[in-house]
């Protein structure tokens, strides 16, 4: 660990597991912004929202992979990653914590179930500001582009805070490419629902989404993606004190992104 490096220091996460694909992207891009720490799942906690362990003990282990040392796995869930990580890692809280770069959206309704997004909001409760990624496809779809999107949002978050208590939430639609459009958008819930429904090929209720795209406001975070943009939302974990989210700019704040 490095004590005396003037560069920030970083934390990478996820909810698909340390050795998932899209985390590996999201760690090589974020590696020229500064010190980069990564502490995710032992497995994939996909769906664990911003729950905690609280009825066992966890597990940190070191996880080396390409080179970096500076790699750990919990088994438990994302916001459980954060909370050893600012605990038990690193001796600095983090200028940033990246989460993702998960394998499928987290748009609407699936910000409250998801693991990615759960480890930002830890994060932010914490006063640290975090971005969470997602990529709206799973392997063998390509993480980069939306890997150096991901570092272009870091970089730009360590010259100018989102407000205190909310977090970056970032969808990227399958085929976008670095130069392609990056929109200010909201998180809109009321365009689908979360149901369980039996398969043909499978025992039990299998849990399932329902989505009325053709309603979606012209700001939403499903229509961007529909129109092959990349979403970015602003979303409160907790209400920022002073009007301080009224005042800023999402819009302004994105333009040095594009």
């Amino acid at each position: 660990m490095n004590f005396r490096t003037s560069l920030p220091w970083l934390l990478a996460t996820n909810d698909d597991g340390a050795d998932a694909i899209g985390l590996h992207e999201l760690e090589r891009a974020l590696r020229p912004l500064g010190e980069l720490y990564t502490v995710a799942p032992a497995q994939e906690r996909s769906g664990a929202s911003h729950s905690i362990s609280v009825r066992r003990g966890l597990r940190l282990e070191s996880a080396p992979r390409d080179g970096s040392e500076q790699r750990w796995s919990v088994d438990g869930t994302p916001a459980d990653c954060v909370i050893a990580a600012l605990s038990n890692v690193l001796v600095f809280p983090p200028a940033v914590v990246i989460s993702g770069i998960n394998h499928g959206g987290n748009m609407g309704r699936n910000i409250h179930y998801s693991g990615t997004v759960g480890a930002a909001s830890e994060a932010a409760l914490h006063g640290i500001p975090a971005i969470a990624m997602s990529l709206c496809g799973k392997p063998p779809s390509d993480f980069a582009p939306t890997a150096q999107l991901a570092a272009r949002l870091t970089a730009a978050v360590l010259k100018e805070k989102p407000p205190e208590g909310t977090i970056l939430n970032v969808n990227v639609p399958v085929g976008w490419t670095v130069g392609g459009e990056v929109r200010a958008t909201r998180v809109y819930c009321r365009q689908s629902k979360t149901l369980f429904t039996a398969l043909d090929d499978r025992e039990g209720l299998w849990v399932r989404e329902s989505v009325d795209r053709e309603t979606a406001p012209a700001d939403s975070d499903l229509r961007a993606i529909d129109e092959m943009a990349a979403s970015v939302s602003l979303v409160e974990v907790y209400e920022p004190m002073n009007g301080e989210r009224s005042r800023f700019d999402l819009e302004k704040f994105l333009s040095g992104v594009r």
